[in-house]
């Protein structure tokens, strides 16, 4: 995650979250498993100068579900805190390890879309200055037959107007 002009103000892996020095943060180790295909998305929490989501999704079929950690950038002279840790999306219990996120139209909120694993579905959690909606939007998926050509990435086209999975 980089500021508006471009600095970079901390990062993630599957199981770690580092500070723009490169370090871990506090607090950002040990997290639910997260080890998938694209399973980490970072999202700046709508109207707020300092506070961020950090989504992480499970490894195809983990059942850990989608959850999400919350950092404060303005914690620790600039370098952040991990200040909510693994809260799971209760109506994300079987989430796959695919996790994008998009603007909403209104230009303020944002979407977060992950692929339900035993569920045909793709599940949009809307996120605005007030926080996470956790009841999701679901829309129709393709069949997932839990084979491993269900592994992959999901992606907005540049207009907005499809999703790829």
């Amino acid at each position: 995650m980089s500021d508006s002009l471009g600095n970079l103000l901390f990062y993630s892996d599957a199981d770690t979250i580092f500070t723009a020095q490169h370090t871990v943060m506090e607090n950002g180790l040990d997290f639910v498993g997260a080890s998938g295909q694209q399973s980490n998305s970072i999202v700046q929490w709508p109207e707020s100068d300092s506070l961020y989501f950090v989504f992480k999704a499970p490894n195809l079929g983990d059942g850990m579900g989608l959850t999400y950690n919350i950092v404060d950038i303005s914690k620790n002279n600039g370098l952040g805190e991990v200040i909510e840790k693994d809260v799971l999306l209760n109506y994300a219990w079987d989430a796959a390890d695919k996790v994008t996120a998009t603007l909403h139209k209104n230009k303020r909120d944002i979407w977060v879309i992950n692929r339900k694993f035993r569920e045909d579905s793709f599940a949009a959690f809307l996120i605005t200055p007030e926080g996470i909606n956790e009841i999701p939007i679901l829309s129709p998926a393709p069949d997932n037959d839990g084979s491993d050509t269900e592994r992959g990435f999901i992606k907005f086209s540049y207009d907005k107007k499809y999703l790829f999975s």
